[in-house]
C-alpha cells in the first residue's frame, strides 16, 4: 500500500530518526538516494542551507512538546538539484501511552512551488501592465489638459496653469522659460508639487540661472 502511495512513507525510533525501520521506494526518484542510505542524519546533512536552521528549530520544538511537525523545505537532491518536499510527522504512542515509532510523510510538492512561482511571475506582470496602462492613460490626460489650457488667449495664464498640471502627477518640479530673440532668458512660472515646510525651501531662483542659461543658448 505504502508503496503505491503519491508520498514517501518513512518510519523510524520513537526519539532516534537514524533509526530508519521502513522508508518507501519513492524516496529514491525524489531525492537521489535509496532507502537504504535513507535516515535523519542524511536529510539533516542534505537540508538547503537556507532553511536548515529553521526546520531543525521546528522539528526540535516540536518533539519537546510532544506535537505533529509540519513543514515545508528545500533539500539537495544526489545531483544537485534542489527538491521541495512537504513533511507532515507525528510520534505513535502505544496503548500504555509510551512512544512506539515516529512516522513521516514526505509529498514532493515540486510542481506546486513551479506553479506558484509561476502563478507568482504572471500576476506581477499583470500588475506590471496594468501600471503601465495607467501611467501612458495618465501621460495621455495630461497632453489633453495642456492641450486644453493652452487655447487661453492669456498665455501666462495658460503658462501658469500649464506648470499646475505637471507638478500634479507628473513631476516635483515645473519650471518654464521663455527665450526670445534678442531678449533675456525670462522665468515666467515655478510650480512645485509639495510646498517645502519652510518658504523657499530647495526653491529655484525666480530668475533662470546660468546652467539654464547654457543649455538654451
Amino acid at each position: 500500500l505504502t508503496d503505491g502511495l503519491p508520498l514517501i512513507t518513512w518510519v523510524y525510533g520513537a526519539k532516534d530518526r537514524n533509526e530508519t525501520r521502513l522508508v518507501g521506494p519513492q524516496i529514491e526518484a525524489a531525492v537521489g538516494y535509496s532507502p537504504e542510505q535513507w535516515d535523519g542524519e542524511l536529510l539533516e546533512r542534505i537540508l538547503h542551507p537556507d532553511d536548515r536552521d529553521r526546520v531543525l528549530g521546528e522539528f526540535a520544538s516540536a518533539a519537546e512538546q510532544g506535537v505533529p511537525f509540519e513543514s515545508e523545505y528545500r533539500v539537495l537532491g544526489r545531483n544537485g538539484e534542489v527538491v521541495w518536499l512537504r513533511e507532515h510527522a507525528r510520534i505513535v504512542s502505544g496503548a500504555d501511552g509510551e512512544p512506539r515509532f515516529g512516522q513521516s510523510f514526505l509529498i514532493d510538492i515540486g510542481e506546486l512551488k513551479r506553479i506558484e512561482d509561476e502563478k507568482d511571475s504572471l500576476l506581477a506582470g499583470q500588475r506590471a501592465a496594468v501600471s503601465e496602462t495607467g501611467e501612458r492613460q495618465g501621460r495621455l490626460d495630461l497632453l489633453r489638459e495642456v492641450a486644453d489650457a493652452a487655447t487661453s488667449a492669456d498665455y501666462r495664464a495658460a503658462i501658469e496653469r500649464v506648470a499646475e498640471l505637471v507638478v500634479r502627477n507628473f513631476g516635483d518640479w515645473c519650471l518654464i522659460d521663455l527665450a526670445e530673440e534678442g531678449s533675456p532668458l525670462k522665468r515666467l512660472a515655478v510650480a512645485r508639487a509639495e510646498p517645502g515646510s519652510k518658504k523657499g525651501e530647495g526653491a529655484p531662483q525666480q530668475d533662470p540661472d546660468e546652467a539654464v542659461r547654457s543649455v538654451v543658448a
